[in-house]
């Protein structure tokens, strides 16, 4: 599987942020000590039984972020939600509620510079500021 032209190796941790329709997302790789550190926050979040659905923006441009990793799990940060989905699987998965975005911001803030446009820079310096500590 490859996500945004970056082929997916069988050990590979990629970030997208899933921002167009008909054109590449804005993808890089991450190491496996920034993805432990991703999976920490996930392990940290509660779980959200009340959403039946993954999160999903149905806005155009941006519509979260997601998380790829060996054995193509995935998971998808958006408007509050992360849902973990395994084996290459779209639907269904395990939701945990991050009301501050936190996997969010992580996915964000770990672009190389240059990689997003100036205006979705910007919307990740604001998260920054408004991070929880």
């Amino acid at each position: 599987m490859a996500i945004s032209g970056l082929p997916n190796q069988q050990n590979d941790w990629t970030v997208e942020v899933n921002l167009f329709s008909g054109r590449p997302n804005p993808a890089w790789r991450v190491t496996d000590e920034r993805a432990r550190e991703f999976l920490q926050i996930w392990n940290a979040l509660p779980s959200a039984p009340g959403q039946t659905k993954a999160a999903q923006s149905t806005a155009l441009g941006y519509r979260g972020c997601i998380l790829t990793g060996p054995g193509e799990e995935r998971w998808l940060a958006v408007d509050g939600v992360v849902t973990h989905f395994e084996g290459g699987v779209t639907s269904g998965g395990e939701r945990r509620a991050d009301p501050a975005r936190r996997l969010e911001h992580a996915l964000m803030n770990s672009a190389p510079p240059g990689e997003l446009a100036d205006s979705l820079r910007e919307v990740s310096r604001v998260w920054r500021l408004t991070e929880p500590e």
